[in-house]
């Protein structure tokens, strides 16, 4: 039983020491002229010496947030890379008209020795016949106007 008391009058004095350490902080921080006003008027009066030991930031760490925009491009390399192609004829040859009184028709060698006859106002392929004379025909092709003439 003397055990007992001993134990229990040194966990009380223990206890109190605790809690006294715990009230003793709280007021020095929570009181506006504690121990931390000392110290940050002498960090305030160190930098105003010329004295840089505080943090310095260094930059190195890449912005999540941040989104590269590409860099202003120039009007000529725009309007050159979507420049158009350069026009090609039509993969057709003439080979002959035949006209008859009512009639004209254009005779044309497509690619693997295939025979067309056009007449004014037809179509192969996107070349549009527009006008057929004695010795020549008129086509439409890719936004071009051109003309085969017929060698004798």
């Amino acid at each position: 039983m003397r055990n007992n008391k001993i134990i229990s009058r040194l966990l009380i004095v223990l206890v109190i020491g605790i809690w006294g350490t715990v009230l003793v902080r709280v007021t020095n921080y929570s009181d506006p002229e504690g121990p931390d006003a000392t110290k940050s008027q002498s960090v305030a009066t160190s930098k105003e010496q010329g004295d840089e030991k505080g943090y310095i930031y260094v930059d190195d760490v890449r912005d999540p947030f941040y989104v590269a925009r590409p860099a202003r491009k120039d009007s000529l390399l725009k309007k050159a890379a979507f420049a158009k192609p350069a026009w090609t004829p039509p993969p057709f040859k003439l080979t002959g008209i035949m006209v008859t009184e009512k009639k004209k028709t254009a005779t044309v060698e497509g690619s693997g020795g295939s025979v067309f006859f056009l007449q004014k106002g037809d179509t192969l392929a996107g070349m549009k016949i527009m006008k057929i004379d004695r010795d020549s025909v008129t086509y439409y092709y890719h936004k071009k106007k051109d003309k085969w003439v017929l060698l004798r």
